[in-house]
Parts: structure tokens; C-alpha cells; sequence
């Protein structure tokens, strides 16, 4: 298995499972062209969010639906390759060389990313990482809260999670709080923050920054793994490890009375909360890190980051975990 090197430590970046929720005609493949499409319904969901999850057509023909929502995802590549009967080509200019993602790793190029900012108002942000915006913080929600990306290269994300951002102690990836343009990151009442995660190693003290939002929410991970869900001013620790060296899903729901931690989109704990989700209309979004930093940087890799105003239930959480859901 390869790797990259990053500030003095080796990432070896593993294979996820695959979701129950995905179709199985969707197989990842680094080299991939996938436009992916389909319409549905989850039947009782409060609020389901628009998703492409199982449904598809390749430019070579190959299709497959059964899906819950609506959404949209493209990649390029610099080579031609064949998946089932549909052979896609095409260009892309990210970087992605010694990076082992578990799936075919002998060309480099476009990635498919299944799971696709949905067009919903609930989403708030959403920060997938596109292979060909390497120097923006690119947010694919409808309020395009956009930010600085630096020193974070882009690689090949989880399988069937298309791109990612490398990242450590140098990497900058911030949105500017602005209330008259950020307004609706600033939330109250409910929320739901995700991201996929690659551990590489974990401080000895301290705490690695998945995503904050000074002084109103975040989501953190302790010393020794411990998924930290802060809302207000509690910062809750909640007995859930996420492991090193392999794509993990994290998610942290509020609803106004209980945190609900999950990962790879299974429920894992719930914790009642003293506090509220206020709107404060202050402090800067960071990814991977502390806000307002630099402190307490995640070292590995981040991608399919995504904040909803609302507390999403397991179904969604494993809708938008995609591939590394089960």
C-alpha cells in the first residue's frame, strides 16, 4: 500500500466498506467519469435531504437507479479506462500521486464523489473538495459560503468520496465569518456537523479540530480518539473513538435537548445537553483545526464536510456517509 509523506508522518489511505445504502452497480474507480442522478423517498424522515445515493449513468451507458433524493456528481481523468461496459476519458488537474485510496491507484484523474451537495436549504455547507479548485475553499451549498484553502493539496479521498484536502499544521481552510453574507452559518436551535476523516496520528494532548465555528459549534477529537461535540459552551466528550489510518464518517446531531453521536452513519451515543444553540453572528469557520488558529490541527486528511440547520436522523447521516456507511 502507498502513501504520501506530510510533515514528517506516512499516511496510508484504506479501503471503506460499502454502504447498504449504495447501489451495487456504483463500484469506485479513481479513473472514472460519473454523472449520478435519482429521485425517491425515505418514507418518514422529518426532513430528508436531497442526495444521489444508488442511482447513476456513466457516459459509456452503464446506469442504475433506487435512491432517496436528488443530486448530481462529475469527475474527469487524464486516461482512459474501462467500468463494466462504459469506458470514460477526460482531463482533470489535481494532484493526487502516492496516494493509495484502496481503489485503482494506476491512473490518477477524476474521482466520482456519490454523495453530492444536496440542494437544500437545510445545508448550510458543504465542502467536498472538487479535484479542480485547489486553492479555494469551495462551499457546494446553494448559499455558497466560500473561504481560503492553503497549504492543504488535494488528493484522492475515500472511495466513492471523490477528492480530499491533506492537511496538517501549516494547512489553512477558513470562511471569513461576514453576517451579511455568512448569515446562514451562524445557527440556532438545531444542527447537524459531518466530515469524513483520516486520522494519521493523534497529539498526546490536546484535541484535533474537524470543523469550528468560534464560540457557537463545533466538532472535535480528543487525545485518545474521543469524538467532542461542543454546542454553546459545553464541549461534551462522548465515549466514541474514531480509529487511525482508515476513512472514518463522524457526524454530531443537536436537536435542543440531546447530542447524538455517529460513526460511519450508525448511531453510537446520546447525550443529553445543558445548553442551546445560539445565533451569534460572530467567529470564523475552520476546517481541520481550530478557530480562530492555528491550533489543533488534524493531521491526515478531510473531506465531504457538511453543516445542516437541522438535527438529521440515522437514515440521512447514513445517506450522506455514502460508501463508508455500515
Amino acid at each position: 500500500m502507498s502513501g504520501w509523506a506530510r510533515a514528517g508522518w506516512l499516511v496510508s489511505v484504506g479501503a471503506a466498506s460499502a454502504c447498504t445504502m449504495i447501489n451495487p452497480a456504483f463500484q469506485d474507480d479513481t479513473s472514472a467519469s460519473a454523472s449520478a442522478s435519482a429521485s425517491g423517498s425515505s418514507g418518514g424522515e422529518t426532513l430528508e435531504p436531497s442526495t444521489s445515493e444508488g442511482g447513476g449513468t456513466t457516459s459509456g451507458g452503464a446506469s442504475a437507479s433506487g435512491a432517496t433524493a436528488t443530486a448530481t456528481a462529475t469527475a474527469t481523468t487524464t486516461t482512459s479506462s474501462t467500468s463494466g461496459d462504459a469506458t470514460i476519458t477526460g482531463s482533470s488537474a489535481a494532484t493526487t500521486s502516492g496516494v493509495d485510496t484502496g481503489g485503482d491507484t494506476s491512473t490518477t484523474g477524476g474521482l466520482a464523489d456519490l454523495i453530492a451537495c444536496a440542494d437544500d436549504p437545510a445545508l448550510v455547507g458543504c465542502y467536498h473538495f472538487p479535484g479542480d479548485v485547489a486553492d479555494a475553499l469551495i462551499d457546494g451549498s446553494i448559499y455558497a459560503n466560500d473561504g481560503t484553502l492553503a497549504l492543504a493539496p488535494i488528493i484522492d479521498g475515500a472511495p466513492g468520496l471523490g477528492y480530499a484536502a491533506a492537511t496538517d499544521a501549516s494547512s489553512v481552510l477558513k470562511v471569513v465569518d461576514d453576517p451579511m453574507s455568512y448569515g446562514p452559518l451562524d445557527l440556532k436551535g438545531s444542527i447537524t456537523m459531518m466530515a469524513a476523516v483520516y486520522l494519521a496520528e493523534l497529539p498526546p494532548a490536546g484535541r484535533v479540530g474537524v470543523l469550528d465555528k468560534e464560540a457557537q459549534y463545533s466538532l472535535f477529537i480528543g487525545p485518545d480518539g474521543d469524538v467532542l461535540c461542543k454546542v454553546g459552551a459545553f464541549n461534551l466528550p462522548s465515549g466514541v473513538q474514531v480509529p487511525l489510518a482508515t476513512w472514518t464518517h463522524v457526524a454530531c446531531t443537536f436537536d435542543g435537548a440531546l447530542v447524538t453521536i455517529y460513526l460511519n452513519g450508525s448511531l453510537h451515543a446520546q447525550i443529553p445537553h445543558p445548553d442551546v444553540l445560539q445565533s451569534l453572528e460572530q467567529g470564523d469557520l475552520v476546517l481541520a483545526g481550530d478557530s480562530p488558529g492555528p491550533a489543533d490541527p488534524l493531521l491526515g486528511a478531510i473531506d465531504n464536510v457538511e453543516i445542516w440547520g437541522v438535527a438529521l436522523e440515522e437514515p440521512a447521516i447514513c445517506t450522506r456517509a455514502g460508501p463508508l456507511c455500515g
